[in-house]
């Protein structure tokens, strides 16, 4: 329920709350559509305006012609001469009068557009800050419920305990809030299991023999609220923590010597890792701070630890709603990406020259901090190239699950509002990728997820730097590839770019044989299924071509029958891959196979 300015209550439920809240996420795409449009009309405009520009120097040219010409038809008689240029002057003096329309028209419509542009984006944006303010809730929603719950349990453990609580009237959105509840009943658990003494060793350490947890919320930077949960206890064992883990296989001794303080402590977020000796009802079977970490990391907050002698401190930072943030879009081997602008704590150029080898790892040095530097297009398994010398590049530092590195982009594009969409059940967990937003032009843009990226950069023994003799060189081989989907093929466009070839598109067997006399290819990747020309027949036009003939092709296609596949063969495909079983490492294993 909501209470309106009026004074009376609505009851709403929660299922048609949240329909809402998703038609007002494709407003926004929408307008974010509509601020691509009206920017391409601005351009279109002034490319038009320069145009014309030019065009008024040609029709003065031809002005001076025309005078000239007039003078020696008076002198020489060149009648015929005269008549055609007269007659192009008037033919481009109509032109003029029909341009100048055209471009009142275009102005007038840009203009226009401009202004629906504003105004829609004030709509859509009071919009959705008013349907925010719907699913907001107070924080008390959940946390009135824990000193009960601590009571309870510090009981169960012969030990006496307290739980304050401030800042529970901050309103954040119900979805994050029911998605926190469970991760700060976990801390509360090992708070009270782990940190909290007993009331004789208590007092013996000068302490009340009542322990004590905080938990504060408070607004924090930009759209955000932090949640601390804090207690008196004894602290986290480091030495225990490093202990645990070598002996169970979860990190080794070599990583342990390159951690600090900080990233020691992030440790107990391994899956598996306990420091007590016994399973308790309350804790001890080393999975409750690793589903933390999972938790806060789905609804796209950090979490951060701070441990003494005098108690233990969980922050985390969370969005106040789930709706639209604020990305970082670069570029990486020609491939777009965003980057949630919280996780961002810099741009930069970085010189070849400035970076650094120790231990076997490349760094570079920011404030007297030693710093991972790597690729993010080597991170994330595609082919990429680096700079030599000392020939700059783009680098965006980040911080995220308590570490801070360097990644080598090809560009920076800015950062701009987004909303983010889930991948769907198809892909529940992709590694590195959080989500995809669409951007206003209708393209696809995958959001990076820097916890994992995090992750697999702290498990990385070697991190190569920008060394040319260690990057992983496209060798810039051609592929034309042959598809009327306009879906399947983008998807194989964007598959084999990522792989570092060069990519020409055709849509059909027609528009690939006239790509194929202007430009050779490496190879070709063609459907069978498709209008004026079919793969069938594109692949015997090909063989029987003598400068085409010893291009390799591949038919990905629909067409599974055991027929089809021997016809592809018998009129010359060096290979035939079936659609329903299209797996991405298995076309790229083809394509290497088969490209010269």
């Amino acid at each position: 329920s909501q209470l309106i300015k009026g004074g009376a209550m609505v009851k709403i439920s929660s299922d048609r709350l949240e329909h809402l809240f998703a038609r007002a996420d494709d407003l926004m795409g929408a307008r974010l559509a509509s601020g691509q449009r009206s920017s391409s009309l601005r351009n279109l405009l002034q490319n038009f305006m320069s145009w014309r520009w030019t065009w008024s120097q040609i029709t003065t040219d031809i002005e001076h012609l025309r005078t000239e010409v007039g003078i020696s038809n008076e002198e020489n008689s060149f009648s015929s001469i005269f008549v055609e240029i007269e007659r192009l002057s008037n033919f481009l003096e109509y032109n003029r009068a029909f341009i100048r329309t055209l471009e009142g028209d275009l102005t007038t419509i840009t203009r226009a557009a401009t202004r629906d542009q504003y105004l829609l984006d004030i709509a859509t944006t009071e919009l959705i800050d008013e349907i925010k303010q719907v699913i907001l809730v107070p924080a008390t929603s959940i946390l009135e419920t824990y000193p009960r719950i601590a009571r309870d349990l510090a009981r169960e453990s012969g030990k006496d305990v307290d739980v304050e609580i401030s800042g529970a009237e901050i309103e954040i959105d119900r979805r994050i809030l029911e998605g926190i509840r469970d991760p700060i009943l976990h801390i509360i658990r090992n708070s009270i299991d782990h940190g909290i003494e007993y009331p004789d060793v208590r007092v013996a350490k000068g302490k009340s023999e009542r322990g004590l947890i905080r938990i504060i919320v408070v607004h924090s930077r930009g759209h955000q609220a932090e949640i601390q949960v804090t207690d008196d206890g004894r602290g986290i064992d480091l030495e225990a923590v490093k202990s645990v883990a070598v002996a169970k296989g979860l990190i080794t001794s070599e990583e342990l010597s390159r951690m600090d303080p900080t990233q020691v402590s992030r440790i107990i977020f391994k899956s598996g890792l306990s420091t007590k000796n016994t399973i308790s009802t309350i804790s001890g079977r080393g999975l409750g701070l690793a589903i933390v970490l999972e938790k806060i990391e789905q609804i796209g907050g950090t979490i951060k630890i701070g441990t003494s002698s005098k108690g233990t401190s969980f922050i985390m930072t969370l969005p106040l709603t789930l709706a639209t943030f604020r990305g970082l879009q670069i570029y990486s081997n020609r491939q777009p990406f965003f980057f949630p602008l919280r996780s961002i704590d810099r741009v930069m150029q970085i010189r070849a020259d400035d970076i650094k080898t120790i231990e076997n790892r490349t760094v570079f040095e920011i404030g007297g901090e030693s710093i991972a530097l790597v690729s993010l297009a080597q991170v994330l398994g595609m082919s990429y190239e680096t700079g030599k010398g000392s020939e700059s590049r783009q680098m965006i530092l980040v911080s995220a699950s308590g570490i801070r590195f360097g990644l080598l982009v090809d560009q920076i594009a800015g950062a701009q509002e987004i909303v983010v969409k889930n991948l769907g059940p198809q892909l529940r967990r992709v590694r590195h990728i959080s989500g995809a937003s669409i951007l206003g032009d209708g393209v696809i843009v995958p959001v990076i997820n820097c916890e994992d990226l995090a992750a697999t950069i702290s498990r990385m023994e070697h991190i190569p730097g920008p060394d040319p003799t260690q990057s992983i060189k496209s060798d810039h081989r051609n592929i034309l590839v042959v598809e009327d989907s306009i879906t399947s093929r983008m998807l194989l466009k964007n598959i084999l770019e990522s792989a570092g070839y060069l990519v020409e598109t055709a849509v059909d067997g027609v528009d690939a044989l006239t790509k194929l006399k202007l430009k050779l290819v490496d190879l070709v990747v063609s459907d069978v299924d498709m209008p004026r020309m079919n793969g069938f027949v594109l692949t015997e036009k090909i063989r029987s071509d003598p400068t085409l003939a010893e291009i390799p092709i591949v038919l990905v296609t629909s067409l599974d029958s055991r027929e089809d596949r021997e016809h592809g063969i018998m009129v010359g495909a060096s290979a035939y891959i079936v659609k329903s079983s299209f797996d991405q490492s298995n076309l790229l294993e083809v394509i290497s196979r088969h490209i010269l």
